[in-house]
C-alpha cells in the first residue's frame, strides 16, 4: 500500500475531484472523523416517496362494518404513489387500489393512521378498530373497546413499519366502529391524517 501526505488536494480549475473508479472501496479507519461544511449528496437513506393525505369532508359509515377510508385530498405525494380515488387507478406503472400508498421503490416504510371517528347526535360509541391493510389483508390495528364507558369521539392511532416490494404491494386503511345508536362519523380535517415514508431500502 502506497502512502501519500498532503495537507490539501484541489481539483483543476472547472472540474471535479474524484476518488476511486467504479468497483474500489474508499475506507475510512476507525477513529477517523470527516467533517463536511458544504453541501452533500448521495449520503444516507432517501425517505423517499412519501405521502400525507386526509379527508375533504367527513361521512357517515356503517355500525360494526369495517370500511375503507376514503382519503381524498392529499397533503404530501413526493412520488405520485398515493391513489386517492375511489376507483383502481395506474400509477408509475402499477396498479394501485382505491384510496391505496403503492410506491414504485422497495424498501421499509413507516406507516401511520390517525383515525378521527365519532358518534352522530346524542349516542357514543362502544368500540373503535383503527387498522392498516397490506395487500388487502390487516397486519396492524388499534383497538378500543369502550364497554360500560362509552364515548362521544377518540382518535385511536396505529402504526408499522412495513417492506413493500417496490412493484405492486400497497397499504390501506380500515375504520370499524360501533354506535350505540346509528352510524359512526369518520371525521376530516386535521382530525383523520393517514401517511407513510421509507426508512430503509432494505
Amino acid at each position: 500500500m502506497s502512502l501519500l501526505n498532503v495537507n490539501k488536494i484541489d481539483p483543476a480549475t472547472g472540474t471535479g475531484l474524484e476518488l476511486g473508479s467504479s468497483g474500489d472501496t474508499i475506507t475510512i479507519p476507525s477513529g477517523a472523523t470527516i467533517t463536511n461544511s458544504g453541501t452533500a449528496t448521495g449520503f444516507g437513506e432517501s425517505n423517499t416517496p412519501y405521502f400525507e393525505a386526509k379527508l375533504s369532508a367527513g361521512y357517515t359509515i356503517t355500525s360494526t362494518t369495517a370500511t375503507l377510508l376514503a382519503a381524498n385530498s392529499e397533503v404530501h405525494d413526493s412520488g405520485g404513489c398515493y391513489n386517492n380515488t375511489a376507483g383502481s387507478v395506474t400509477l408509475n406503472g402499477l396498479t394501485a387500489p382505491a384510496y391505496s400508498f403503492t410506491p414504485n421503490v422497495a424498501g421499509k416504510y413507516f406507516v401511520f393512521f390517525v383515525n378521527g371517528i365519532g358518534a352522530l347526535a346524542d349516542s357514543n360509541l362502544e368500540s373503535v378498530n383503527s387498522s392498516i391493510y397490506f395487500n388487502g389483508s390487516q397486519v396492524k390495528i388499534s383497538h378500543f373497546n369502550l364497554g360500560g364507558n362509552p364515548l362521544h369521539f377518540i382518535t385511536p392511532v396505529s402504526n408499522a413499519i412495513i417492506t413493500f416490494n417496490g412493484t405492486g404491494d400497497y397499504v390501506q386503511f380500515y375504520t370499524t366502529a360501533e354506535d350505540n345508536s346509528g352510524n359512526p362519523f369518520q371525521q376530516d380535517g386535521d382530525y383523520t391524517q393517514i401517511g407513510a415514508f421509507k426508512v430503509s431500502g432494505t
